[in-house]
C-alpha cells in the first residue's frame, strides 16, 4: 500500500482511519479514510483514492479527494463525517481501528467517540 504519501498532503497532524486496496479487470485502486486535527482542535476528515488517470492514452498514478467534511468539533460530527466518508467510497470502516489511530491525535476525542460508537 501507498500510506507512506497517504498523508503527505496535510499541513496538520493527521492519521489513517481506513485503507484498503481494491481491483477489478480494468484497474486498481486504492481507498482511504484519514482525519487532520489543528492546534485548535478542529478536525477534517476526508475520503481519498490513489488511483490511475488516463490522459491522452497515458496513465499516471494520483490522488483524488472523492469527499470532505471539514470544520468538525464534536463527536457526533465526526461520526457522522466518517460515515459519509464510508458511503462516498462504498465501504465500512473498523470503528476499534478508526478510534485506535484518533487516539494517536486526540485522545480524548477518541474515547467520546469510542463512547457514541459503543453505545454508553
Amino acid at each position: 500500500m501507498s500510506n507512506s504519501h497517504a498523508l503527505a498532503f496535510a499541513r496538520s497532524p493527521a492519521v489513517i482511519l481506513y485503507q484498503v486496496e481494491n481491483d477489478n479487470m480494468w484497474s486498481d485502486w486504492e481507498d482511504y479514510i484519514v482525519t487532520t486535527r489543528t492546534k485548535k482542535g478542529v478536525f477534517t476528515v476526508l475520503a481519498r483514492k490513489f488511483s490511475d488517470e488516463y490522459l491522452d492514452g497515458k496513465t499516471k498514478r494520483k490522488w483524488f479527494l472523492i469527499h470532505s467534511v471539514g470544520d468538525i468539533k464534536t463527536p457526533n460530527t465526526f461520526i457522522e463525517a466518517v460515515k459519509r466518508c464510508e458511503m462516498e467510497l462504498g465501504v465500512d470502516v473498523y470503528w476499534d481501528d478508526v478510534i485506535t489511530s484518533l487516539a494517536k491525535l486526540d485522545t480524548q476525542f477518541s474515547e467520546s467517540v469510542a463512547n457514541l460508537v459503543n453505545g454508553s
